[in-house]
């Protein structure tokens, strides 16, 4: 992703695979169990496709001496909940 400069289109389709699956996720509870882990398992990889192309495009867009410190802020702020 970082070689080729697809980020945003990587983040576009990585939200769009998990906010699809989240919003069927309701009907999948319907059904089976099978399907909801199913289920999570593609809103999974569309959070991971979507958190890596975010790194890719923090190493382009900010300067070299900023970029370790932007992704640990990034990191902290989605694991620390306010």
């Amino acid at each position: 992703v970082s070689k080729t400069g697809k980020a945003k289109g990587a983040i576009f389709w990585g939200i769009f695979i998990s906010s699809l699956f989240i919003l069927i996720s309701p009907s999948f509870f319907e059904i089976s169990i099978n399907f909801v882990i199913i289920n999570r398992m593609f809103v999974g990889i569309g959070h991971g496709i979507a958190f890596t192309a975010t790194f890719a495009m923090i190493y382009h867009w900010f300067p070299k001496q900023e970029v370790f410190t932007f992704t640990l802020f990034l990191i902290l702020l989605f694991y620390i909940k306010f």
